[in-house]
């Protein structure tokens, strides 16, 4: 979604292994505040993927 921040988490189990992944996507400026975001500087572009 254009304008929107792709959250992604981890969880790590004790033996160091990933035992779960979650991801939210949310519009820029309805980020939780749970979640650390610091938006781009202006004038700078986010990376663009191929789709």
């Amino acid at each position: 979604m254009p304008n929107a921040v792709l959250a992604i988490g981890m969880i790590a189990g004790g033996d160091g292994l990933m035992e779960g992944l979650a991801m939210g996507q949310y519009p820029v400026g309805q980020v939780p505040t749970c979640l650390k975001y610091t938006p781009l500087a202006p004038g700078l572009m986010p990376p663009t993927f191929p789709g």
